[in-house]
């Protein structure tokens, strides 16, 4: 019943957009999928977590990020809630939390949720903490690269130098990173996103050179005598942690990894062209899109890393969802048209298809332990 739902949503989703009723529909399935699912790979590491910080013991499990720890001890402790009610809360906050960040970066909503439940939506409500990690930074992004004041975001009326300082580029990035620290208290994977900032900040060409030489020093941490070295200020169980492959990869996984994602940089500036030709956006909205092309190519140096391990696929995430974003909204704007690649409309589409069954294949041993159970073990639904 839930894979029924689950593909009748995402069709609708192409089709309407931007309707307000099948929006709230989707928003609604996404939060019973989450707040009501009984099992995943993570799902008794969590409720054990949960149930042990709420016995007082705030630092003796895996997790050691504070927002976390601290939000499981009022739960657990103070309030009382179970880990099933717990579930609820997280699925509510990040339900909203998600809707916030659509709505801020795209106008077509409910094609960048439809493409979202296909993927990354299933994995990441196995991966909670790095999802609410996620949305926070996103809206932390929406501060760096959009005044609130053009937006029709209104916290306060400009009739004096306090709303200047609150419009202005310097509070607005202090908001982004304020958002990264949010992050960062419930996964410190958030901390890598502060590529945002740098990819405002630096050319194309600049970028260029900042990927290759991150890839190189990331990539010289699988060296011995380099992470020997780096065991001086790191404790080797953690650099093992972090560098150890976890022997998932084949040969024709990592050949799609790498053509996936350099795929993603070439239509993100396929369509980024194609605004710049056409004039028919802003110039705020095309410096968001050159910044999520610029991030994209610059989160390729995280390969160094993903070739390994499948976790720091993690790490491509934000820039996943901000591409639908951008795709979604270029798919429906008839005047912009790709004039120097000979390529439809059904072409980028076609694009993000393959993209998604990729993700299917490389996780392949994650749908039985993610997939499978999101759509299949609901207290709610059965």
């Amino acid at each position: 019943m839930l894979y029924a739902a689950a593909a009748t949503l995402i069709v609708l989703g192409f089709v309407f957009p931007k309707n307000k009723i099948v929006n709230i529909v989707i928003l609604l399935y996404m939060w019973v999928l989450f707040a009501f699912n009984t099992w995943n790979a993570d799902y008794m590491n969590y409720y054990w977590i949960y149930e042990r910080i709420g016995t007082g013991d705030l630092w003796g499990t895996t997790v050691s990020e504070e927002g976390f720890v601290y939000l499981c001890y009022l739960c657990r402790r103070i309030i009382g809630w179970n880990y099933g009610e717990f579930l609820v809360f997280i699925a509510t906050v990040c339900t909203v939390l998600l809707k916030i960040v659509v709505d801020l970066f795209s106008k077509r909503p409910n094609l960048v949720l439809a493409l979202s439940i296909l993927y990354p939506y299933w994995i990441m409500v196995c991966q909670y903490r790095s999802y609410i990690a996620t949305l926070f930074v996103m809206i932390g992004i929406y501060f760096l690269f959009f005044d609130p004041k053009k937006e029709k975001i209104y916290f306060f009326k400009r009739k004096n130098k306090l709303q200047k300082i609150l419009h202005s580029d310097a509070f607005r990035s202090a908001m982004f990173f304020f958002f990264i620290f949010i992050g960062i208290l419930f996964h410190r994977t958030a901390f890598f996103f502060v590529i945002f900032f740098v990819a405002k900040y630096f050319d194309t060409q600049k970028i260029m050179i900042i990927t290759a030489v991150l890839f190189v020093l990331l990539f010289s941490l699988h060296i011995p005598f380099v992470a020997s070295l780096l065991s001086h200020f790191i404790s080797r169980s953690k650099i093992n942690s972090w560098l150890l492959s976890d022997g998932t990869r084949t040969i024709i996984g990592l050949f799609f990894l790498v053509v996936v994602r350099i795929g993603t940089v070439i239509v993100e500036y396929f369509m980024l062209d194609s605004y710049r030709k056409s004039g028919t956006v802003s110039k705020e909205y095309l410096n968001f899109v050159e910044m999520v092309f610029k991030t994209t190519l610059l989160s390729l140096s995280f390969l160094s890393l993903e070739l390994y391990v499948k976790d720091y696929e993690r790490l491509a995430r934000v820039t996943l969802i901000l591409s639908y974003c951008i795709f979604a909204d270029f798919l429906k704007q008839k005047k912009v048209k790709p004039e120097r690649v000979p390529a439809t409309y059904f072409s980028y589409y076609g694009f993000y298809i393959v993209h998604t069954l990729y993700y299917f294949y490389v996780r392949g041993g994650y749908l039985d332990i993610a997939f499978y159970p999101l759509f299949e073990n609901n207290k709610l639904i059965k």
